[in-house]
């Protein structure tokens, strides 16, 4: 991880526990089963969390151990809704990653379209630097540093007839 990583935290919209909240409320007259319940809901909604970074998504979700995944690693996003979602302008945004058969589910998500093209891009650009950091890894020389540099004299100077042909291969003999 870089010193200059920034990382985004989004929590779920209240919009997806209204329906919950909703209900706790008329359940109170029930041997106020709705207060706990209210409880329940709303450490549920204030402990639930996504953190973006550049790399690396981390879930986190009440009663939950927080789960990790490499941005690399995706394999296709989709949105998800509901008829009240759609109505609230809310959206589960799903994410299946390409070596895990799970699904990973971010819920309550505003404007979860404009989302998932935002992480589609950051896969993309993920990708393709990984992929450019291994092709770089890939082309480091098969030759011992600072052996070249003689021998580039040596050729240097055979090309310029400052050494015979003899001398040429006997010195170059050093180098193998």
């Amino acid at each position: 991880m870089s010193g200059n990583e920034k990382k985004y935290t989004l929590k779920p919209s209240w919009k997806k526990f209204l329906p919950l909240y909703v209900l706790c409320i008329l359940l109170i007259p029930v041997f106020g089963i709705g207060l706990f319940m209210m409880l329940y809901v709303n450490a549920l909604h204030r402990n639930s969390f996504y953190q973006i970074s550049d790399d690396r998504i981390l879930i986190a979700g009440y009663g939950k151990e927080p789960e990790s995944l490499a941005v690399a690693d995706i394999d296709s996003t989709r949105v998800e809704q509901s008829w009240w979602d759609s109505r609230a302008g809310i959206g589960t945004l799903v994410i299946t990653v390409e070596n895990d058969s799970r699904e990973y589910r971010l819920k309550g998500l505003d404007a979860p379209e404009k989302l998932k093209s935002i992480l589609d891009i950051a896969v993309k650009n993920e990708r393709d630097r990984t992929g450019f950091k291994e092709e770089v890894e890939a082309q480091s020389p098969g030759y011992a540093p600072g052996t070249m540099d003689p021998l580039n004299e040596l050729v240097g100077m055979w090309q310029q007839g400052l050494i015979s042909d003899e001398d040429y291969e006997r010195e170059k003999k050093k180098f193998e």
